[in-house]
């Protein structure tokens, strides 16, 4: 066994050539020295494709193939149809809902050419006609608390509960910062 595979290892190694490589010199070169280079497009193409009931426009622009410029951060706007709201946003397999502002998601840098699958979940807006009126302010809970706002440019809905926490506690820690560098003056 030992003498087959010795045996192949020479033929292998006859079998084997060197090969060269020849680069481009330049003139007026020295030998031994090259000029390496590469071009770096300024621009780039992506592509996305749609699925949903929604009007995508990228850079402000729509249609689904889009040139920006290179390392450039593109915006997608993404607005609902009108009588329906935006529910469920995945970009290339992620959900992207909550990372969507006003209805707009900024892409990273765009360092190649590049597709995108967009899928757009919405559902119907409530009809007007059905709600209650609201001048009526009898003692029913037909969302008399609710503290959802749905803005009509982009479907999306937003809790206002949320903010008004958030705030609150913004405040709350600005004034123990005030607080604490006053005793610490008056110390």
């Amino acid at each position: 066994m030992k003498k087959i595979a010795v045996f192949l290892l020479c033929l292998s190694m006859l079998s084997a050539s060197a090969l060269t490589a020849y680069a481009d010199v330049e003139p007026n070169t020295a030998p031994g020295e090259a000029t390496i280079g590469t071009v770096v497009p300024d621009s780039h193409k992506i592509t996305i494709k749609v699925k949903g009931n929604a009007v995508v426009k990228v850079n402000g622009k729509e249609g689904t193939e889009f040139e920006v410029e290179r390392l450039s951060k593109p915006v997608i706007e993404i607005k609902a149809k009108d009588g329906e709201k935006i529910t469920k946003v995945i970009l290339n397999g992620e959900d992207i809902t909550d990372k969507i502002v006003d209805g707009k998601y900024i892409l990273p840098a765009v360092y190649e050419d590049g597709e995108y699958e967009l899928t757009v979940e919405t559902e119907k807006l409530p009809d007007d006609s059905s709600k209650p009126d609201s001048s009526n302010s009898g003692s029913s809970n037909d969302g008399a608390n609710d503290d959802s706002v749905t803005t009509p440019q982009t479907g999306f809905s937003a809790s206002t509960t949320g903010v008004t926490v958030t705030l609150t506690g913004t405040i709350a820690l600005v004034a123990a910062a005030v607080i604490a560098a006053k005793k610490k003056k008056d110390e």
